[in-house]
């Protein structure tokens, strides 16, 4: 059907243009939800990225062993396979400050000597960060 001359068109509801901000306040749930996703996720990674909750806290590796040798991180958490990840030469009676992780993490460190072979592992876990930095003597590693 046709709207004649003489017939006069009425908008409806839907077809009546409204306000920005009437407009604005239908659409802020929709708006709010989709903020609290996205903020969530970026906080979720951040958090993740960050160590998952875990905080890092100075520790000190002294060698008490006579030797010059080899410490660092190891590739796996067991030390088993691999080797280290960045290794750092001690010399007898030197330190070495290293960054440990508070947590239900465990910092695995393999010692070796200058020639590769292993000498132990330290497998250390703090629950929560010490007041101090804590001094571990190589001498205190397990064979691994």
């Amino acid at each position: 059907m046709t709207a004649g001359p003489t017939e006069r068109f009425e908008p409806g509801p839907l077809d009546r243009p409204q306000q920005r901000w009437r407009l604005a306040l239908r659409r802020l749930p929709i708006t709010l939800a989709v903020l609290a996703v996205v903020g969530g996720g970026a906080a979720g990674l951040a958090y993740v990225a960050s160590g998952s909750g875990t905080h890092r806290f100075a520790a000190v590796l002294r060698n008490d062993l006579g030797a010059t040798v080899v410490v660092g991180a190891c590739e796996e958490d067991d030390c088993t396979p691999g080797g280290i990840v960045n290794g750092f030469r001690v010399s007898p009676g030197q330190e070495l400050t290293v960054g440990w992780r508070a947590g239900l993490v465990v910092n695995p460190i393999l010692i070796t000597t200058l020639e590769g072979k292993r000498i132990g592992c330290l497998f250390r876990r703090y629950a929560k960060t010490p007041a101090r930095p804590p001094v571990i003597r190589l001498s205190g590693a397990r064979s691994c």
